[in-house]
C-alpha cells in the first residue's frame, strides 16, 4: 500500500485564504476583471481558485499578479522583510471596512490572527479598531466600545493625533450606548491633543463637532456652543466643505435642542444647500430629517412632510434602516398635528419595529406618539404606561428636553385623570430633567 505524501506548505505567502482575500480586494479596487488579470499560465479559474483560497500561486505567478495589479510582492503576500505585517496589508482591510464590502469582517478577523502570531501589537490594535467599527456600523454600540478600548490598550502611545479614527469611533460607540460622559471624556481628551502646538486644524474641527454634540445631547449648551466658537476660529483653515457642513450642522443641531428654532432652521437650511452641490447622499438625506424635525418643531407639517419625505426616498437609496425610523416617529409627529390618530399610531408603530432595540431614543420617541395618540382617544390606562415607557428609553440616550416633554405629557393626563399630585410630580420631573443633564458630571 502507497503511504500519502503531503505537498510541503507554501513558505512564500502567509496564509492561502488571507491571500484570496488580498487578490480580491486589491483587484476591485483596480476596477479589474478576472479576466482582465488573467495571463498565460494563470488562467480565470485560476484565480477564481486563488481568491478562494483552494491554490497558492508560485513565486513567479505571485510577481506577475502584483506587478499587474500595481503591489509589491509582500504587500501581497503578507510577508515584510521584519516579520511585520506590511502597513500596505492593514490598509487593505481598512479600507474593506470603509467601502462597506461583506468581506471585511472576514478580513480584519484573519489579520488579526496573523498579527497575534507574529506578535505585531501596532496591526491587530488596527485589526480590532477595525471590528469595532464594524459593530458601530450594525449598532453594536457596547461592543464596539469594548473592542475600541482593547485597541486603544494594545497601542497606548497613538493619541488622537497618530489614530484620529480611534477616538472617534470610540466617542461615538459611548454615545451609541447613552454613555455620554464617558464619550464626552474620550473627545474632549481628542481635542484637546489637537489644540497643541502645532494645531491639528482638522482634529480640531472632527472632535469639535463631535464633542459639541455630545454636550448637545446632554443638554449642556453653553459648553457645546464654547466648543463651536473655538472651532470656528480654525474653521476658516479648511478647504473641505464637508468639514465645513459638518460645523454648520452642529451648530444647528445646539440651537433646535434649545429650542431657538429659527436660528437652527437657517444654518440647516445651509447644511442642505451644500450638501446638495457636493452630491452626498447619505448625509442630504440625514440633513433633510433634521430640518423637517426642527419644521415639526415649528408646528408647520407641510413643509416638515416634504423635507421627510426627501430624506426617505435619499435614506433608501443609501439603506440607513435607523434614520428610516427616526423618520416615521417624525411623521407620528405630523399626524398627530393634523389630528390624524391613525396614522400617527401606525407611523409610530413602524418607527418601532424597525428600529427594535438598537435605537432607544429613537423607540421613545416613537412611544411618546403612541402615548399622545392613547390619550388623544381618552385611553389614560395605557397613555401612562407609554408615557412611563418613553421616559424610561429616553432617559440617558436623548437630549433632556426629550425627557422633560414626556414628563409634560404625563402630568397632562394625571391631571385630566384628575391625580393632581401625580401631574405635580411629573410636572417637577419636567423641570428637573434639564437641570439633571446640566449637572451631570462628564
Amino acid at each position: 500500500m502507497l503511504s500519502a505524501v503531503g505537498r510541503p506548505a507554501p513558505t512564500h505567502v502567509d496564509d492561502p485564504a488571507s491571500l484570496g482575500l488580498r487578490l480580491r480586494t486589491v483587484r476591485a479596487e483596480r476596477g479589474l476583471s478576472m479576466k482582465q488579470l488573467a495571463f498565460s499560465g494563470c488562467s480565470v479559474a485560476y484565480i477564481s481558485r486563488i481568491e478562494s483560497g483552494e491554490r497558492v500561486p508560485s513565486p513567479r505567478v505571485l510577481a506577475e499578479l502584483a506587478r499587474r495589479l500595481g503591489v509589491t510582492v509582500p504587500e501581497l503576500a503578507g510577508r515584510a522583510a521584519d516579520g511585520s505585517i506590511p502597513p500596505a496589508r492593514i490598509g487593505l482591510a481598512e479600507m474593506a471596512v470603509r467601502l462597506g464590502e461583506p468581506d471585511a469582517a472576514a478580513m480584519l478577523e484573519a489579520l488579526a490572527d496573523e498579527a497575534r502570531a507574529c506578535g505585531d501589537a501596532h496591526a491587530l490594535s488596527r485589526a480590532i479598531e477595525g471590528m469595532g467599527q464594524v459593530a458601530i456600523e450594525h449598532r453594536h454600540d457596547e461592543r464596539a466600545a469594548a473592542l475600541l478600548e482593547e485597541a486603544r490598550a494594545l497601542e497606548p502611545a497613538a493619541n488622537a493625533r497618530v489614530r484620529p479614527g480611534l477616538f472617534e469611533s470610540l466617542g461615538r460607540a459611548y454615545a451609541g450606548e447613552g454613555d455620554l460622559s464617558r464619550a464626552i471624556s474620550v473627545l474632549r481628551t481628542a481635542l484637546e491633543e489637537s489644540r497643541r502646538p502645532p494645531v491639528d486644524v482638522r482634529g480640531v474641527v472632527r472632535f469639535g463637532v463631535y464633542l459639541a454634540s455630545a454636550y448637545t445631547d446632554q443638554g449642556r449648551f453653553a459648553e457645546a456652543e464654547s466648543v463651536l466658537a473655538d472651532v470656528l476660529d480654525v474653521e476658516d483653515s479648511i478647504a473641505d466643505p464637508i468639514a465645513r457642513t459638518r460645523v454648520l450642522w452642529a451648530m444647528a443641531r445646539t440651537y433646535a435642542e434649545q429650542g431657538r428654532l429659527r436660528l437652527a432652521e437657517r444654518y440647516m437650511t445651509e447644511v442642505v444647500g451644500r450638501l446638495e452641490q457636493a452630491e452626498h447622499t447619505l448625509l442630504l438625506g440625514r440633513a433633510h430629517a433634521v430640518l423637517g424635525a426642527i419644521m415639526v418643531d415649528q408646528r408647520r407639517p407641510g413643509e416638515a412632510g416634504d423635507h421627510l419625505e426627501r430624506a426617505s426616498r435619499l435614506m433608501r437609496e443609501a439603506g440607513a434602516a435607523p434614520e428610516l425610523a427616526t423618520l416615521n416617529a417624525d411623521r407620528g409627529r405630523i399626524a398627530l398635528l393634523a389630528g390624524d390618530v391613525e396614522a400617527a399610531r401606525d407611523a409610530a408603530r413602524s418607527a418601532l419595529a424597525e428600529t427594535g432595540a438598537t435605537e432607544p431614543g429613537v423607540a421613545g420617541s416613537a412611544t411618546l406618539v403612541l402615548a399622545r395618540a392613547a390619550l388623544a382617544e381618552g385611553d389614560l390606562d395605557e397613555a401612562r404606561f407609554l408615557c412611563r415607557s418613553a421616559i424610561e428609553l429616553l432617559e440617558h440616550t436623548a437630549a433632556p428636553h426629550y425627557v422633560a416633554e414626556a414628563n409634560q405629557v404625563l402630568a397632562l393626563l394625571e391631571q385630566r385623570a384628575g391625580n393632581l399630585e401625580a401631574a405635580l410630580a411629573a410636572l417637577w420631573e419636567s423641570l428637573g430633567a434639564v437641570d439633571r443633564g446640566v449637572a451631570e458630571p462628564s
